[in-house]
């Protein structure tokens, strides 16, 4: 996947979720473009566990590029659209990917929010690292993964909650 397709993607992540009127944090960006990949849209960006969950440097990258063309302003926490972006992902690849962004959306109950997107996208990295072992995850191999990776942070029951919603679309992909 080319560097200018990966950052196509990216671009209309930020303006789905400009027109969504979702915060274009920084972690709500790296968990819904983790999530994408992992439902199999090609994009250059590789995830590997970090503090908060998935976390590509290439995502950052990809941020830089933008801020340095004017399309953007990176803060600490946020990206802010400027009135030079512009939404470059040719209109058919758009219907694909918002269809995956809104069922991404529909799986955390619309909640972009700092925990929940730690949650789900922890989670998700969980259920995809036991995958790629030769194991089917229950909720059980989950909450013990993601605890050794986490510690306490989050209850069993809502990384069971987040399981439970995520496994059914990921035991397939």
């Amino acid at each position: 996947m080319s560097v200018e397709k990966s950052n196509q993607i990216f671009k209309h992540v930020l303006a789905w979720m400009r027109d969504k009127n979702i915060e274009t944090s920084k972690i709500a960006i790296q968990k819904t473009l983790f999530f994408l990949k992992e439902c199999g849209i090609p994009m250059r960006f590789e995830f590997d566990a970090y503090t908060y969950g998935p976390f590509s440097k290439q995502i950052m990258d990809a941020a830089k590029e933008l801020e340095y063309a004017g399309e953007i302003t990176v803060s600490h926490s946020d990206y802010k659209l400027t009135s030079s972006f512009s939404d470059t992902l040719p209109e058919k690849k758009k219907t694909n990917l918002d269809k995956k962004l809104n069922k991404f959306f529909s799986l955390i109950n619309g909640d972009f929010s700092f925990d929940n997107m730690e949650l789900f996208g922890t989670v998700l990295y969980c259920i995809r690292a036991l995958q790629e072992n030769g194991m089917e995850p229950d909720s059980n191999d989950v909450i013990q993964e993601f605890q050794a990776w986490k510690g306490t942070r989050y209850s069993d029951k809502n990384i069971e909650n987040a399981y439970e919603k995520l496994y059914p679309v990921f035991s397939e992909v």
